[in-house]
This record gives C-alpha cells, structure tokens and sequence, in this order.
C-alpha cells in the first residue's frame, strides 16, 4: 500500500454532526428562550454569525416585539397553543401569526406528532387563519429547518405525502378523499365520499 502525505481523518463523533450541518448552514439551531433580553441577545448573536435558528418560548416577543430587531425568526410553539387566562382565551398562534411571524407547531415530543393536525385546527378554531395553520405544519417548518428544497410543498420534484379533503382540513366535518405516499394513490375514497 503506498504512503501518503496527507493526514489521517480523525473520526466522525455521530453526537456532533448535528452542530456540524448547524455551522454548515444545512439545519437549524432550536433555542428556548424566553424572557425579552434574552431574545434580543440570541436572534442578534445569531442573525450576526448567520446561524440559522428557530425561537421556542419566545412569549416574551409577544409583549415586545422590538426584541426581535427587526427580524422575522420562525417561531416553535408547543402543544398548548390556546389557553384560558383568566376571563379570556389566548391563542399564541394567532397572536405570532398576527405579528407576521412565521409559526411551527411542535409536538413536545415525537409521539406526539400525530396530534399536530389537532392542536392547529384547535388554534384556528380560536382565530388563526386556515392558512398560516397549513403554513406552519408545512412550508414554515420545511424553510425553519432548511429541509425547503425538498420537502414542504407540492413541486414537481419534491419528495411528498399528501392529503386531498372534501373541504377545509381543519373542520371536523371534512372527509379524506385521498392519500398519496410515495408517488402512489394509497387512499381513494372519492367514490364513497359524495
């Protein structure tokens, strides 16, 4: 085997190639903050270094914007997007989307993914619009996390897993039509739907 001049690799630690697409600007960083300085120091850090990031926590935005700086940080929101405060409710959703934020749900945890659907037809029941709720369970999230080129919407292309329904996908009373996974018709209930 000949000799080469070139070093030696050192060996890929698994635990840091997340921070390496980070720094690679191929994923972003989620950081939980909360009260306003806070924010104000992370989204400048982070705008400053060009580190793509998501806020989580961010409440403290709501009651002073002007600690974003300008910027327009996606914003990851947990479960409980609507709650009862006192003598009113409050939906977090809303009020990010209000602020022309862009919002993503999160589960809290990864089982419970499945129930993001509900948690954005509960916000758009207490007023976030139709849109931005489809917006955040996809392209919002799909450009937080820089997986946008692929993934998010529907292009020629793109990898994509789809749901057509009998009308607005947040009402209850709308009824599957079709469910398309890997380039293929799964589900096709067109017939029985009329």
């Amino acid at each position: 085997e000949p000799k080469s001049d070139e070093p030696k690799k050192p060996p890929v630690d698994e635990g840091q190639e997340p921070i390496r697409a980070v720094l690679e600007k191929r994923a972003a960083l989620v950081v939980r903050v909360n009260r306003g300085p806070a924010i104000a120091a992370v989204v400048a850090l982070l705008d400053k270094e060009q580190i793509p990031y998501v806020l989580q926590d961010a409440d403290a935005a709501l009651e002073d914007k002007a600690v974003l700086g300008g910027k327009r940080p996606a914003l990851l929101l947990d479960p409980e997007l609507v709650r009862d405060e006192g003598k009113k409710l409050v939906n977090r959703a809303a009020e990010f989307a209000d602020l022309d934020l862009p919002i993503l749900f999160g589960s809290g945890d990864c089982t419970g993914s499945r129930f993001l659907p509900l948690h954005a037809a509960y916000a758009v029941r207490y007023g976030l619009s139709p849109d931005e709720a489809l917006a955040g369970l996809t392209i919002h999230a799909a450009r937080a996390f820089k997986l946008d080129a692929r993934v998010g919407s529907l292009k020629k292309g793109k990898d994509a897993d789809f749901v057509v329904f009998s009308g607005d996908p947040f009402e209850p009373q709308s009824r599957v039509l079709l469910v398309g996974c890997n380039g293929e018709i799964a589900v096709d209930r067109r017939e029985e739907v009329k």
